[in-house]
């Protein structure tokens, strides 16, 4: 359970910092942060592990496995305006469709220079 209790607070900063692209176009990444998304250790993150990290995140926060996760119950880790942003439809639950679409919208807001990659630096 402490695994997973951490995994939710990753997935609390990743999130609240992915729904924020605009600071960290502005900001740069927060270097925790950073590092845990730079699998490869090249110095930049690439789509393909921002949407790995994120996979990861959405399935842990998907209990049931049902490819949706309660919108209610991000609500421990996440303003309304950050939920309500992942749930596109207002149906209450955040599908796997909904959450790749906010996901890779803040990669592209956070990617300052549109080279695919994200450094440190913003």
């Amino acid at each position: 359970m402490q695994v997973r209790g951490a995994l939710r607070l990753a997935a609390a900063a990743a999130l609240a910092a992915g729904l924020a692209a605009p600071a960290l176009a502005e900001d740069g990444l927060d270097a925790t942060v950073f590092e845990r998304l730079d699998v490869d250790g090249d110095g930049e993150v690439s789509l393909s592990e921002y949407r790995l990290f994120l996979s990861a995140i959405f399935i842990d926060l998907d209990e049931d496995g049902d490819n949706r996760i309660a919108a209610a119950d991000l609500a421990e880790i996440l303003t309304p305006e950050q939920v309500a942003a992942l749930d596109a439809d207002g149906d209450g639950l955040i599908g796997r469709d909904e959450f790749d679409a906010v996901t890779l919208a803040d990669f592209a807001g956070a990617d300052a220079d549109g080279d695919g990659a994200l450094t440190p630096e913003g």
